[in-house]
Parts: C-alpha cells; structure tokens; sequence
C-alpha cells in the first residue's frame, strides 16, 4: 500500500502513476498492489482496508462480522479514533471523505506497520520502506533505532522510529489526518486501568469467558492448527480448542530447530513434550524440519529485500518462514493459532524459567521469575521510595547473581524510580531495575546518553508527567505494543502468513484480555506470594478445561535448559549455514559505514569481528556480534 498526498495538487498529474492505482483525487492518490476491501458508505465516504478486521468489541464479548454488511454498517457508525479501540483484527483502514479529507489508523495494536515520510510539498504513507526512494531524499541512519536494535532483543526499532531519519512508522496510539491541506499526526486516548486489589474468583472467571470467546470466535469448523511449542501458551490454546471443538477438529504443528551438526536436535525437550500433549488430547501431531544446517543460502536470498524493505531480523524470521511455508501446503483452509505474547502480557515476559537458567530445580527457577517481575512491581516500588531497598533480599539476590556489572546510583524521587523500572523493563539487555547501559560494549558515552534521551522524549514522558503507582501493570501492557512485541519474534509471523494469504490468530492479542491483565493485582503471580506465574491462565487450566498438568514437568524446551552455556545465537553466527554468508558480510566492513563513531564502539566491533573472522569463539562477544549480523542478514545498508 502506497499512499500520496499533495499540497499543490497542480503537480499530482506529473508525478502520479497508473499501476495499481485504487483511488485518486485532487491531491490524494493511492496505490495498492495488497488484498484490499474497498466501499462508500451512504454519506460518500471511501473506505480502504487492507488485512482484516475481524469484529467488534462489545463488552465482554467480541461480536464476530459474519459478512460485508454487517461491516460496513458498523463502520460508519464510528470515528477513525473510537474504530481504533472497537474493532479486533489485524488492519490498516484509510477513511477518505467527499471533501478530499483523509484518515488513517490501524488496529489499536499496531500489527501492520504504516510508514511516513514529509516534505514540503508532498507526504508519502507507506506499508513497508520499498515505496520511499532512500538515495533520492538522501535519508540517514537513526542512531538511536540502530542502537535499539543491535542492543536489545528482537532486533528491531521501537514502534514510532525506523533505521532511517526522516521516515517514521505510526505509533500504536496515534492516527494520520489529512485536511486543508494541512498532515497531522493525532494522538488517541489510552485507558491506563488501575489495579484492582480485590479481584475474586468470580474476575478469573471472568477471564475464563473472554479467554475461550477469544479462541471461540476466531476457531473453524474446517479445522484448527496450533503452533504448538509445549509450554503454558500455546498447549493452552490447543486445550481451549479441544474443549470447543473436539479433538478431530484441531492439530498442532512444531518445528525441529537443527541449527548446526555439533548441536543436533535443539528443543528436544520440546519435541518430546509436545508431542505426549498431542496423544493426551489424541490429536494430530505434525512436525517440519528448521533447516539451518543446509538453507541458509537458499533462504537468505529468497528473503532478503523482504526483510530489509520491513526491517525484520532475527533467528524468528527464519523460523517462521519455514513453517509458514508449511502450513500453506497443509492447511490453508484452516485457523491458525499461535500463543505468542502471552508471556509479555501475563507475566511482562518473566515466565520463561530463564531468571536463573543455572539451577536444576524447574520450580526454583518459576519462582525466580516471580522474584524478576516483583521487582517491577508496586510492592518493590515502595520499598525504594522507603529508602529499604538494600533490605530487600530479592533485589538483593539477583543483583548479585550480576555482581560483577555496574548499578545506576537511585534518586529517591517517584517518577525518577519510575523512569528507572521503565529504563530497565524496555530498555536494557539484562532486566533488573537500575542495571546501567554502561555495562554495553556497544556504546562510546554518547551514545548511551543519546539512546536513553531518545527512549525517555518519545516512549516514556508522557506517562511519567501522569505517573500514578496504581496504573503500573497498566503501563507496561501498553509499552509493550511499541517494544518487544515489535520485534522479530512476534510480528514476523502474521506477515509471513499473510503473505501466504493466511490470517493468524493470537487470542492472546485481545484488547479485553489485555485490559483485564492491566487491572490484575501483584498477588495473582506477579509477585512473591506462592501462586505460579501466569496464574489467571493456570486458574483456567486448573479448574475449566481438561489439561494434562503431570507433562509439564523437566526441563522447559531448549538445551540450555539444561546447559546454560549453550546459545542458539552462537550455533546460528558460528556454526549454521549462515556462517559463510554472514563472514563475507563482515568481510567487507559494511558496519563502518553504518555505525558513526561518535555513538558507536568501533574498537570494539572491529576486535569482536576480528575474532570472529579468525574462528575464535567468545563466549562474551557472542550476543553482540549476533545482533550485527541478524541487520547485516536483514540488509539494514
């Protein structure tokens, strides 16, 4: 989807062209060469959507469109700004109205990016950076995005910023707006719920009705896919969809990571999980192969402008490419679910047993991670602004475990410790409050004072200028749209599949679940009390629906589960068949001209390259010199 809007229409009829053109009018012009939805309401409003929207909220339930009418009569009941908020689906939709105005939003998650660029005479929207001429308006590299992206996990730049200045992405909260000639960004409202200190039985059960509804609504009779990956998430799907709709009607789908041949088989335990929960619910268990060994070539080439044209990186795009492509050939007339974000919004990602990897006890490690998420939590909070911080034995233990690493000083002032738990939460590679960005290589001092200016001005100001301790989980929930949940290792798959003319299904991305979960108080398994992790889902699993709660037991799925040393991102730049790929890369210093050193450490990705090229594995340098090569991988130049 290319958009074009002018501000002198006396030149759209020189610059414009006729392919894929879906709608022109004085100034505006719009190019689609994507599936696309397109009608005129009774007033004489155009309206465009590209991906789906799936139905509308209405309270607890989700009212499902069962056709185009009932679509569009609903729409037009709606502002641009309440449709972002009401209606469920993954979607771009531009409202152009007969008096040349024009409007833009998505889905109040932000699934599908929208991209913009200004000048003085002409704004163009985009869905992906192929329609912006990169030479021609001379864009540079965005030093805080690049940083974002080779410093924190999924690779990515957060939700408002791109690698290039100048060229900006829509924000999950905002909408554009085009009038008088006049290009507007519009902030919407966001709802930061406060949290409820007396939820009851009867809140989880109300979580159980908008729970199954979720996977109710988006569930078919043709038949149901899960990606299933063993642990609470996604056995839980396959679970709720047994309870809905019997076992013949749904089927699971894993990959068999193989990353290099001195690692073999690496989710073993998962495979092996994963596949006594199928014969439990005595449904189909399908496995593909996750080739890195040999299609490292064949893959790069086959994805590569793909990749650099969305800004996608990272060993989930590769993944995902591979099962999408098998689940085209089995199962396109199925629904296809997927756990992903569930961690985040249940437990803000401190659900994977990885607080503490190196200790046997699977239970030990659980609550370890109720020990990482207290930390953020309301309790931890007044603790720092009582000045007993240093009486706290969790803040305590875990800061030890990194002893060795240096400690942000505390200012004991509420939005400074705010800023602190925000820094640390989205902002830095190891998630405990006050670890400092000077424990990064990466960096010269600069460019740590530039990317946390940059994290502060645009992501986390305004929260603070209304900071209120009870709406914490709240803020996270909401942060969590423009950070993690942006990165490779959740949004690549709906595009893969949609690619392949498949919807996917998150029931986990559910704005009535996620305001349900902001409103959970810190006693539902987010704190120190002995209840697990994600304890809403568990309640369900415990006392709703059939689940085989003996299986879930041993070790979680991967081999560092048992071998805290071992690294998939080592296997994949060390080992896999991406390694010649990625030495000819570095070869040719490409980052030099990429990363300034003003912001950057040259001395130190030159030192990390070199022994990289020389064959030496470093087990310290291992992480940064995967996130230089997963943008390399991408095309990020």
């Amino acid at each position: 989807m290319k958009i074009e809007l002018y501000k002198n229409s006396n030149i759209i009829n020189k610059d414009s062209d006729s392919s894929n053109l879906v709608f022109k009018s004085s100034n505006i012009l719009v190019y689609c060469n994507d599936d696309y939805f397109e009608f005129k309401n009774t007033n004489g409003d155009t309206y465009i959507i590209i991906g789906k929207i799936f139905g509308i909220y209405n309270g607890i339930d989700l009212n499902k469109f069962d056709n185009e009418k009932q679509l569009k009569n609903s729409l037009s009941n709606y502002s641009v700004e309440n449709i972002k908020s009401k209606f469920d689906g993954r979607y771009i939709l531009l409202k152009i109205t007969d008096n040349n105005k024009c409007f833009l939003t998505t889905d109040c998650f932000g699934k599908i990016d929208v991209y913009y660029y200004e000048n003085n005479n002409k704004i163009i929207i985009s869905s992906d950076l192929s329609n912006f001429n990169l030479d021609k308006i001379k864009s540079k590299y965005d030093y805080f995005s690049v940083a974002h992206s080779l410093y924190i996990y999924g690779y990515r730049p957060p939700k408002k910023h791109t690698l290039y200045k100048d060229i900006y992405r829509l924000g999950v909260d905002e909408y554009l707006k085009w009038e008088n000639d006049q290009f507007d960004i519009v902030k919407t409202n966001v709802n930061y719920l406060k949290n409820n200190e007396n939820f009851t039985e009867k809140d989880l059960n109300k979580y159980y009705e908008i729970w199954i509804d979720a996977i109710e609504k988006k569930s078919s009779e043709n038949g149901n896919l899960v990606f299933l990956t063993s642990g609470w998430d996604s056995s839980s799907l396959l679970a709720g969809l047994v309870h809905l709709k019997g076992k013949k009607k749904v089927e699971a789908l894993l990959g068999q990571f193989y990353f290099s041949e001195r690692s073999g088989l690496g989710n073993k335990y998962e495979v092996d999980r994963a596949k006594n929960i199928c014969e439990y619910f005595d449904v189909k268990f399908h496995m593909t192969k996750i080739d890195h060994v040999n299609r490292g070539q064949e893959l790069y080439e086959k994805w590569k402008d793909y990749q650099k044209n969305n800004m996608f990186s990272g060993l989930s795009f590769y993944l995902w490419s591979i099962l999408a492509e098998y689940v085209e050939v089995n199962f396109s007339d199925y629904s296809i679910f997927c756990g992903e974000i569930s961690d985040g919004i249940h437990n803000f990602g401190f659900s994977q047993h990885t607080t503490i990897l190196n200790h046997p006890v699977l239970e030990f490690r659980e609550y370890s991670d109720k020990m990482a998420s207290y930390l953020f939590g309301k309790n931890f909070f007044k603790n720092i602004i009582n000045k007993n911080e240093k009486n706290d034995v969790v803040f305590d233990l875990l800061k030890n475990i990194k002893r060795n690493d240096i400690f942000d000083s505390i200012k004991y002032e509420e939005k400074s410790i705010f800023l602190a738990f925000l820094k640390s939460m989205f902002g830095r590679e190891v998630r405990i409050p006050y670890y400092s960005i000077e424990n990064s290589k990466i960096f010269t001092k600069k460019g740590m004072e530039l990317y946390d200016y940059e994290l502060k001005k645009n992501y986390f100001d305004e929260i603070l200028n209304s900071f209120d301790i009870e709406k914490i989980y709240a803020y996270y929930s909401y942060l969590y749209n423009s950070f993690h949940w942006q990165g490779g290792t959740v949004i690549t798959l709906g595009y893969l599949l949609q690619k392949k003319k498949l919807d996917l299904h998150l029931p986990f991305y559910d704005l009535r679940i996620h305001e349900f979960l902001s409103q959970v108080p810190e006693n539902f398994g987010r704190g120190l009390e002995i209840i697990p992790t994600k304890y809403p889902l568990k309640w369900i699993l415990n006392n709703k629906i059939k689940y085989p709660h003996h299986l879930q037991v041993g070790p979680h799925s991967y081999i560092y589960d048992v071998d805290p040393n071992f690294s998939f991102p080592g296997e994949f730049i060390y080992a896999s068949s991406y390694t010649p790929i990625i030495k000819n890369i570095f070869k040719n210093k490409a980052h030099e001209e990429i990363l300034d050193g003003e912001y950057f450490n040259l001395e130190y990705f030159n030192k990390i390259i070199k022994n990289y090229l020389n064959g030496d594995e470093v087990l310290e340098e291992r992480n940064d010199l995967a996130s230089l090569a997963y943008l390399s991988l991408a095309g990020w130049y």
